[in-house]
């Protein structure tokens, strides 16, 4: 008198399947890239408002309402960035005396959630490298 073992085997197996089913569907969602929505005012001579420009970005994908030229380039770049500039400079910090030129910009809004207000200027060699460091932000503005 054996017994017949097909049945358990085809509740075991589909015993698995729904298992493997539930604990896919249980994991956690991705979280979608807080939005960023900047304002850039440029000024060229470092007083006159030369050129404003807007970036909205959902994650590395520019949104229609951004006026910032090459703004799909512009949000890719902001994804790689940790931090776009550090906002509170060391005041101990030597920074080489060269002038940059007179150009000067303002970052503020909202960049991947958090609020910004940024100033930059070409004054001396630390400043000139924080340009630098977001020229793809501010060289629209030439």
């Amino acid at each position: 008198m054996g017994t017949n073992t097909r049945p358990s085997r085809v509740l075991i197996h589909g015993f698995i399947v729904v298992l493997i089913l539930v604990a896919t569907s249980c994991s956690a969602p991705q979280q979608p890239s807080a939005q960023t929505q900047l304002k850039i005012i440029f000024r060229a001579d470092g007083e006159k408002v030369t050129a404003q420009h807007t970036l909205d970005c959902n994650g590395e994908k520019a949104t229609n309402t951004s006026t910032l030229p090459d703004a799909l380039a512009a949000c890719a770049s902001l994804e790689k960035l940790t931090t776009l500039v550090n906002s509170s400079p060391n005041p101990t910090k030597v920074c080489t005396q060269i002038y940059g030129g007179p150009q000067r910009a303002q970052v503020s809004g909202l960049l991947r959630g958090q609020a910004v207000n940024l100033e930059f200027s070409r004054s001396d060699g630390c400043l000139i490298s924080q340009w630098d460091a977001a020229k793809f932000l501010l060289d629209s503005g030439t």
